[in-house]
């Protein structure tokens, strides 16, 4: 859902037909074309992402659009249901859903260098790999280790982390998605983690940067 608000004496309301065609672009260009389009608070905004909100601001008006979008930790228990995410991708109702699965940092740097190493299926959440070189994207990873899981979360960790993130954030904003679906533990709020075992501080870490995209963390 998009919301219009106002800040200082602005009242921002955009209809962004951009989102209706194919174009990859982020929600600043978007708003930037369609200025013109600006009217009323009568005016409707397409109701295109689903309920945890996420703001971006825009202009030296400090105009701003909330886009908003829903982050789930989803649980595996077994495949062919929700939780494995091959099975998932396969269903209509996640058609605009990104998928982040847990990369090994090799692979990742393969996938950022455009080698088509970073798109070879993996183990674990990491079988939907494949499906980040697709147009547009439908899975990211986010590097939890590299041969095994990263021991603690050191500057060098969370500079990798922290760039694939972006790569997620930057995803986000084109408004391609409707939801964000990563793994949960079983038993804790932080990241599901199998075939490697990073730190509980860097499943943590993950968790609640991934978490913060449906509320704020991509402004």
């Amino acid at each position: 859902m998009l919301h219009a608000t106002t800040e200082g004496d602005v009242d921002f309301y955009a209809y962004l037909k951009a989102f209706n065609v194919g174009t990859p672009v982020t929600l600043a260009r978007v708003l930037d074309k369609h200025r013109h389009l600006v009217t009323s608070p009568e005016q409707h905004c397409p109701s295109i992402l689903a309920p945890a909100t996420v703001s971006l601001r825009f202009g030296v008006s400090r105009r701003r659009v909330i886009m908003s979008i829903e982050v789930i930790g989803s649980i595996y228990i077994r495949e062919s249901q929700e939780g494995d995410f091959v099975w998932m991708a396969k269903q209509p109702e996640h058609a605009r859903t990104l998928f982040v699965f847990n990369d090994n940092e090799a692979q990742f740097r393969a996938f950022v260098d455009g080698s088509a190493v970073g798109l070879s299926e993996g183990g674990g959440n990491a079988k939907i790999r494949p499906l980040r070189g697709e147009t547009p994207p439908r899975a990211a990873g986010i590097p939890t280790g590299d041969r095994s899981g990263y021991k603690k979360l050191d500057a060098r960790t969370k500079t990798v982390i922290d760039e694939a993130l972006e790569i997620v954030r930057k995803l986000v904003e084109t408004g391609r998605y409707e939801r964000i679906i990563f793994s949960r533990d079983k038993h804790h709020a932080y990241l599901g983690a199998g075939l490697f075992d990073p730190a509980e501080e860097v499943k943590q870490y993950i968790y609640d940067r991934l978490m913060a995209l449906g509320s704020g963390g991509a402004e």
